[in-house]
C-alpha cells in the first residue's frame, strides 16, 4: 500500500509540475532583452523576434526567433537564451562595415561577405570604396582586401581596385598609390605600409611585405 500510494504521488507531482511548466500562466515569458545592437534598436529586434507575451517558456520557439531576427540586413548572428524563470535574452551580432559600394539612393555599407546592410546618401568618409561587387576574381580580391585591412589603413583607403588575385591597388585619400597584391599577409602588409607611409612617396609597394619599396615624391 505505501508503495502504491508513493506511485501515486509522484504520479501527482509529475504532473502538477507538467501542468505548471507547460500549460499554465506561471512560467511564461514575462521579459525579454536584447544586447549588442548599435545600428538597430532594441524595438526593431523585438519587432523582429515577435514573442507573445503568453508563451510559456518551455514552447518557445528559439529557432523561429533566431531565423526572424538573422532576416533583418544588419544582424550577422543571433543567439536566444532562455534565463530562468520568465526572462528571454536576445544577444545580437551585427555586420560590421569594410567597404562601401555606390548604389541604391547614395553608397551601400558591405560586411566581410560581401553583404550590404545599411544605405547612406552620404559616403562614409572611413571607409575604402569598391568600384563594384560581382563574382569576378578581381571583385573579389579588392573585398577580401578591404576585410583584411587593418583599421588604422583602411581609414586612410579612398578606394581599391583589382583585376586578377594579385593585383589589388589602393587608392590612398593623400593621393598616394599602394601595390598591394593579393589579400595574403594583410596583416603584415597593413603594419609595413604605416611605417611606409612616414615616407611621402607617390608609390608605395607591400606586394611583397619583406622588401617594400616607395617610388617618387607626392607633391
Amino acid at each position: 500500500m505505501r508503495k502504491l500510494l508513493t506511485t501515486v504521488a509522484v504520479i501527482v507531482v509529475a504532473g502538477v509540475l507538467t501542468w505548471l511548466v507547460v500549460f499554465s500562466q506561471v512560467f511564461v515569458v514575462r521579459h525579454v532583452e536584447v544586447s549588442g545592437t548599435s545600428l538597430l534598436t532594441s524595438d526593431q529586434v523585438l519587432t523582429a523576434a515577435d514573442i507573445p507575451g503568453t508563451t510559456q517558456m518551455v514552447r518557445l520557439d528559439s529557432a523561429g526567433v533566431i531565423d526572424r531576427v538573422a532576416a533583418l540586413p544588419q544582424v550577422a548572428s543571433v543567439e536566444v537564451r532562455r534565463v530562468p524563470f520568465d526572462r528571454v535574452r536576445i544577444v545580437v551580432t551585427e555586420r560590421v562595415a569594410v567597404a562601401v559600394i555606390a548604389g541604391g539612393a547614395g553608397f551601400q555599407l558591405i560586411d566581410a561577405t560581401g553583404t550590404p546592410f545599411v544605405e547612406a546618401a552620404q559616403r562614409p568618409t572611413d571607409l575604402p570604396l569598391l568600384p563594384s561587387l560581382g563574382d569576378s576574381v578581381g571583385d573579389r580580391t579588392a573585398l577580401a582586401v578591404a576585410a583584411a585591412l587593418s583599421l588604422e589603413v583602411r581609414t586612410k583607403v579612398d578606394s581599391i581596385t583589382a583585376t586578377t588575385r594579385d593585383n589589388a591597388e589602393l587608392s590612398m585619400r593623400s593621393g598616394a598609390k599602394v601595390r598591394w597584391g593579393s589579400a595574403a599577409d594583410s596583416a603584415l602588409k597593413s603594419t609595413v605600409l604605416v611605417a611606409l607611409l612616414q615616407t611621402k612617396a607617390l608609390v608605395y609597394d607591400v606586394s611583397a611585405p619583406d622588401v617594400p619599396t616607395t617610388t617618387g615624391k607626392l607633391a
